[in-house]
């Protein structure tokens, strides 16, 4: 009972590092070939590449600017914290967090952004984390980093729900912008779907009374009920296998304006206040709200909604006037960059819940389809010209997962033929040329693009960044869609008169353009200029712009048929984005004279009352400020967190049994993610301990160290059975005798004759080192994700070794590990828990270079994933094979072993099976509302057998079968990306009697 409790204690006390576990996160390891340089100013510290100084001083002016405003409704403004620039990923995107305390930004502009500078939108996003951040790390939280560190904070982090912070950051932005992401039409398109569904059921049911099995038919063939919560209201925080939700980012956003509006201030600075002075009472946000305001999550939800439902059916009621190509489904489906290719035919991408993205082409006479290539992450859609299509893909590089570029792709459609291009790693909107030339824009790390035909470089000014390009048949030009200071505009590379550079076609607004196209004489893109996201055409003749649709929800990607009188968009419904026709006959068209957006399906808000719009801020990057070396060897050394316990910060929520004693432990993690280190000392049962680890992973090999010293005896490791001899017996130095202890012989058909043991010397603190070396190295990243990884483990500890030979000890031993892996698999779908389609395969040997009494392994791993009988059905396959040169001392480690087996044989040779049936069994999307909530549960079959052969030449066999129930959960609304799953197994091994059952928790970190 006294360790049940002393266990329970260090558990409580253990919970921040339990989440600081989470949050030790890196958004980019940088390579030590970077050079990197810092800007101090009294309330950040600038960190960023040193060819991005321009950018990075614009950056500076923005958050200075901001700084007094982007604080609105809370207490305490921003916090003081480095601010570190990645400026060689196209994935852009931010982050702020604790452990160590930074802000980190991805740099290069979203490539599907409104009509906002990117960095604008990022530093008013983030810079609202910040606030946050600081309203929760006061109080009983400040006063718990004292003892912590900051991973102290991340308790305070987690006083506001998550949903709530990326919806309080995307209202900054909107608030403080002319016409941010939250005004945006497609920011609202599901929910206005949805809501639509419900009126059509309310409206087909008026003037009658709807029966109970009409309306219990009606949910069950996915019609709507009368109400926002005819899902579990978690389902819209947590996400769902089964049906398309819109993420955290959204349903925050409507929460967090509504309560603005209806309560006149901004209610979340009073649950974090709450929760910063009392965060052991665990449900805080929920105490707070009733306390405050008589209200809780599910009412401000269910008001938030309601409210929308009201604005949204008060509008005028608008039919789609496209034609919609019945294309074959199985789930909400998205069609994105159709390409007409004949009269009747198109190509388009598509992606749903149960595939991954590929090129399709499809009869729009009848909507048959059939699949031409899968593709990887799509960066830029997809164009043609003599049956050539470009187009480009995030890829990371070979061995650096987070520097991922644009890589181009293509694909021949004649013969089938396709690939990437050499060299064209920073390419953004490739476009098939006449001649057989691309012409492309391309990034530099700098900040700057260029728009280059192979044969002349257009390079914009550092404010200007490219979101699509189109060739002109007709003009003969290049178009592209710049956005700056002013907004979005279309733009012409080269003057009139052939002379470099470029020219405004259509002036900037704040209008949303997307998805550009060109032919005959005529641009086309979407729009978001009536209010809603449109199809839109551009006269270059007649300088005149028109729009082509007129859409309920929303129209997208228009692209011309040939002859130019039709053309192929894609259009919102509930079911997905639909590839549809529209007809492009100039009296169809509606023109358009003010390119202003209009703010058309947002219900009023209240409005921020601040005299301020970042849209206004001009940054002047010659501002006299002192730029300094950041050394990145004097600050590889971090250390944001400490504890009274001594535990290890990776292996706490892994392990099977809590290794947490009092003590003291050090956490550090460098500013430039490529450098982490622990260090603790410990008071355990079997004495002292001091256990340290430094990573480094600025190199292509990543380098690992550990170090332990004290915790117990050394071991004295002995053979089972002595004999005279030497390299025979069956022992292991995995399980030693005691030391002292004669150990009992193995059974054994013949007798052999054993010598005396010498007397064991006094035993010293235990010790251990290791040194690891491994590269992963990218080999493809499209749809298959193919890696080869060499790995090499030395490590050393003063155990003592019988020697037969001198029949003494030995001092010390090694062990050396090398493996070389290499696996393939296919990309998965929404719904997928495993690959459809992948293999592994890993070689690999065990072995102590420096004692000839050791035995040598060589293994040999395979694992094949294949479809099951159904979608999303799962077999995995694996199988291994190893042999063991006997040596005196042996190996146990077997890879494949039956589950539930005794593990306590080391082979010479053997052989493991393992098969795993995996299948889905129900989709509950439901749970104890605000506790739990189970998304899908699954069962795995399991069949498991091994034969061996002992050191004697003897053969043995184990076999195991059973199985585990999954279930797929989310706990304290986390959004879907911190999905859970938990697990209970049972299976029955064949060398022992009844059943081993167990549980596991697999936590996305």
């Amino acid at each position: 009972m006294r360790t049940f409790l002393r266990k329970t204690v260090l558990f409580a006390l253990t919970l921040v590092p339990l989440g600081a576990a989470a949050q030790y996160y890196d958004l980019g390891q940088s390579p030590a070939s970077i050079r990197w340089k810092q800007i101090r100013t009294p309330w950040n510290r600038f960190i960023f590449p040193e060819n991005y100084q321009g950018q990075a001083l614009r950056l500076m002016k923005y958050l200075d600017t901001i700084r007094p405003v982007i604080g609105h409704g809370f207490r305490y403004g921003p916090m003081r914290m480095p601010v570190v620039m990645h400026t060689q990923n196209f994935a852009s995107n931010g982050l702020v967090m604790w452990a160590p305390k930074r802000m980190e930004l991805i740099v290069p502009p979203n490539i599907e952004t409104c009509a906002e500078p990117w960095l604008k939108q990022l530093a008013t996003h983030e810079y609202r984390h910040s606030v946050q951040f600081n309203n929760t790390n006061r109080h009983f939280i400040k006063a718990l980093s004292y003892v912590v560190g900051q991973q102290g904070s991340l308790v305070g982090a987690a006083l506001l729900p998550l949903w709530l912070m990326e919806g309080d950051a995307v209202m900054a932005e909107t608030e403080l912008s002319t016409f941010g992401r939250g005004l945006q039409p497609s920011f609202t398109i599901d929910y206005r779907a949805l809501s639509g569904q419900k009126n059509d059921f309310l409206r087909q049911s008026a003037g009658r009374k709807t029966t109970g099995r009409e309306y219990r038919r009606a949910l069950a063939s996915g019609e709507p009920a009368n109400r926002w919560d005819r899902f579990a209201i978690d389902k819209w925080f947590c996400g769902s296998y089964k049906d398309h939700i819109p993420d955290h980012y959204h349903v925050g956003y409507q929460i967090a304006t509504y309560s603005y509006t209806r309560y006149g201030e901004n209610i979340w600075n009073r649950v974090a206040d709450y929760g910063s002075r009392y965060p052991f009472l665990i449900f805080t946000t929920k105490i707070a709200l009733h306390r405050h305001y008589r209200t809780s999550v599910n009412k401000l939800f269910r008001a938030a909604f309601d409210d929308l439902d009201r604005y949204w059916d008060s509008l005028p009621r608008t039919e789609d006037d496209t034609r919609i190509v019945p294309t074959p489904r199985t789930s909400f489906t998205t069609y994105t960059s159709p390409i007409p290719t004949g009269p009747y035919t198109l190509l388009a991408l598509k992606s749903d819940l149960d595939r991954y993205s590929r090129i399709v082409e499809i009869d729009t006479r009848t909507g048959a389809e059939r699949t031409i290539r899968h593709t990887g992450q799509v960066s830029t859609p997809p164009t043609l010209a003599d049956g050539r299509l470009l187009w480009t893909e995030y890829r990371p590089s070979t061995l650096w997962d987070q520097r991922i570029n644009s890589q181009l792709c293509y694909l021949d459609l004649g013969t089938g033929k396709s690939g990437t291009v050499r060299g064209r790693r920073r390419t953004l909107f490739p476009v098939p040329l006449p001649d057989g030339a691309t012409a492309r824009a391309e990034y530099d790390y700098d900040g700057t693009y260029t728009i280059t035909d192979g044969k002349t470089r257009c390079t914009l000014p550092d404010t200007v960044s490219v979101h699509g390009l189109a060739w002109d048949d007709l003009t003969r030009r290049l178009y592209f869609i710049g956005l700056s200071d002013g907004g979005m505009w279309i733009g012409a590379v080269g003057n009139p008169g052939g002379t470099e550079g470029f020219s405004v076609v259509k002036p900037a607004s704040y209008s949303t353009l997307s998805n550009l196209r060109a032919e005959g004489g005529k641009l086309y893109f979407g729009s978001i200029q009536s209010g809603k996201d449109e199809a839109h055409l551009y006269d270059l003749t007649t300088r005149q712009e028109y729009r082509i649709t007129s859409s309920r929800y929303g129209s997208f990607a228009p692209a011309p048929f040939p002859g130019g009188r039709e053309a192929a968009v894609t259009t919102y419904t509930p079911e997905g984005y639909l590839i549809a026709t529209r007809t492009t006959d100039p009296d169809s068209l509606a023109a358009v004279a003010d390119p202003r957006p209009r703010n058309v399906v947002n219900p009023p808000r209240r409005r921020w009352n601040v005299d301020f719009n970042i849209d206004t801020v001009r940054a002047d990057t010659s501002d006299n400020v002192r730029i300094e070396r950041f050394r990145k060897g004097f600050n590889m050394l971090n250390v944001h967190s400490w504890a009274p316990l001594g535990f290890d910060p990776d292996g706490v929520v892994g392990e099977e049994s809590l290794n947490i004693h009092l003590g003291a432990s050090l956490i550090s993690q460098s500013l430039l993610n490529n450098t982490f280190a622990h260090l603790m000392y410990a008071w355990t049962e079997k004495g002292s301990q001091v256990a340290g680890r430094i990573r480094y992973y600025g190199f292509a090999p990543k380098i690992e160290v550990e170090a332990r010293y004290g915790g117990g005896d050394q071991l004295a490791y002995l053979p089972t059975v002595i004999t005279s001899v030497p390299g025979d017996p069956d022992t292991s130095p995995e399980n030693p005798s005691k030391p002292g202890q004669k150990p009992d012989p193995e059974p054994s058909d013949t007798d052999r004759p054993e010598i005396a043991l010498p007397a064991t010397p006094s035993l010293k603190n235990y010790f251990d080192v290791s040194l690891r070396l491994f590269m992963p190295i990218l080999l493809d990243a499209g749809y298959h994700i193919r890696y080869l990884t060499p790995d090499i483990e030395l490590s050393h500890n003063n155990a003592l070794l019988y020697d037969p030979a001198g029949n003494g000890y030995d001092h010390g031993m090694q062990k050396l590990s090398v493996s070389l892996q290499y696996i393939d698999n296919v990309r998965m779908a929404h719904r997928d828990f495993l690959p459809r389609w992948g293999y592994a395969v890993r070689l690999s040997s065990v072995s102590d270079p420096f004692n000839r009494n050791f035995g040598k392994l060589w293994s040999a791993y395979v694992r094949g994933y294949l479809p099951g009988a159904a979608l999303h059905h799962s077999i995995r396959l694996r199988a291994a094979y190893q042999y063991q040169h006997a040596g005196y001392y042996n190996y146990r480690q077997k890879e494949v072993f039956p589950r539930g087996a005794d593990y306590d044989i080391a082979p010479r040779r053997y052989l493991g099976t393992s098969v795993d049936y995996q299948l889905p069994l129900c989709y509950p999307d439901g749970g104890i509302t605000s506790i739990v909530y189970f998304k899908r549960i699954r069962l795995n079959l399991t069949g498991d057998y091994a034969r061996f052969q002992n050191h004697r030449g003897v053969m043995g066999n184990v076999y195991s079968y059973g199985g585990e129930l999954i279930f797929d959960l989310n706990v304290l609304r986390t959004p879907s990306a911190a999905t859970t799953s938990f697990s209970v197994s049972v299976y029955k091994p064949s060398d022992r009697r009844g059943c081993m059952a167990g549980v596991n928790l697999a936590i996305p970190l």
